[in-house]
């Protein structure tokens, strides 16, 4: 199951939200995520992808809410990660103006890079979970990250067990020049 999303209610339309209200034009729309925890503890088969703007996300915060829903579902979640284009998503996190088109596409590789360094920063068979001594994990294979880049700096490690999938199935659906090349970066589907 696939979940597209937006966190803004449109107002191209005549510039009001009126219409797209009194029409449920992409709203209301739920954060899904604890929809999907729900879903996954009744189903076996089912995959869930969901829906986050790197625009307005922080890739820590991201990599790990995905690693626990990971979790949660046995290994059954994608992330379509998306810039946003609407405005009116972006006025709810702050923005007066819409980030430049190149410069999301940007950001969102960078994000992607973040989430990936972060997934693979605790090794597989980190855990050992030995009672008797005492030892949770092996500290040599758990390493910070030191991202330092033009949008985010994150020194990691990510703090939970590794997913059972190490990352989730990333979708990413640019159709601009400038998006297709982010696509071909960090997608596993487009």
């Amino acid at each position: 199951i696939f979940f597209g999303d937006s966190t803004g209610i449109p107002d191209t339309w005549k510039g009001s939200i009126e219409d797209a209200v009194r029409y449920g034009v992409a709203w209301p729309r739920f954060e899904m995520s604890p929809w999907i925890t729900v879903m996954s503890q009744v189903t076996a088969h089912l995959g869930f992808g969901l829906t986050y703007a790197s625009t307005f996300m922080h890739p820590f915060y991201t990599a790990r809410l995905l690693n626990s829903l990971d979790h949660i579902t046995n290994g059954r979640i994608a992330f379509n990660v998306i810039t946003s284009q609407r405005r009116a998503d972006y006025a709810n996190y702050g923005y007066d103006e819409l980030v430049d088109h190149n410069e999301r596409y940007e950001r969102l590789e960078e994000f992607i890079d973040v989430c990936r360094a972060l997934w693979t920063s605790v090794a597989p068979d980190a855990f050992v979970w030995d009672r008797k001594s005492g030892t949770v994990a092996d500290p040599q294979k758990v390493h910070a990250i030191n991202h330092a880049g033009k949008f985010f700096k994150v020194k990691g490690p990510l703090s939970v067990v590794p997913s059972p999938q190490v990352q989730p199935v990333i979708i990413q659906a640019g159709g601009s020049p400038r998006g297709t090349r982010a696509a071909a970066h960090v997608a596993d589907h487009v």
